[in-house]
């Protein structure tokens, strides 16, 4: 599944090949379409649900029920590690994601794929290498990465150069 705003960040042509290549598998995209062509077509496929844009008190309980999560945007030299990339981790779920500036510190935790086959591939050892003991890592992660530890140790650098 994925969450987030499904927009010109994604790469279409990647998911509209995953997809069409793993009838058996469900897709879910929770969150605002821009109503593009490529969105109708991915829309247009029996496997795919767009459920919109929901509630962020309801979003754990959809993450729960995601086998894995994706984070399938287009490969920009420019991006920056993604919030949605925590809260996957956050959450425990196992992540298939294209690269991105930053992700290789997270390659321990996050399933990379570059192309359509790979990512079919990543997905499908995601599901098989889950386990308890993963899904923990992930949340150990995540966690060392939120903003409260961010911010404590932004200020801890800035007290340390005396600018606090």
């Amino acid at each position: 599944g994925y969450l987030g705003g499904i927009n010109r960040r994604i790469d279409f042509s990647l998911l509209e090949n995953v997809v069409a290549h793993e009838p058996e598998w469900s897709f879910v995209f929770i969150g605002p379409d821009e109503g593009s062509e490529a969105v109708k077509r991915l829309q247009a496929m029996d496997n795919v649900y767009f459920l919109g844009e929901k509630d962020h008190k309801h979003v754990p309980s959809y993450l729960s029920e995601f086998d894995v999560c994706i984070v399938p945007f287009r490969i920009i030299e420019l991006l920056a590690s993604p919030i949605k990339l925590f809260d996957y981790l956050w959450a425990g779920k196992p992540v298939v994601s294209t690269p991105f500036a930053g992700l290789n510190v997270f390659q321990k935790y996050v399933y990379i794929a570059s192309d359509s086959s790979t990512f079919r591939q990543r997905i499908r050892d995601a599901i098989s290498e889950d386990n308890e003991k993963a899904a923990e890592k992930r949340k150990v992660v995540a966690s060392d990465n939120s903003w409260d530890k961010r911010f404590y140790e932004l200020r801890g650098l800035l007290q340390e150069q005396g600018l606090l």
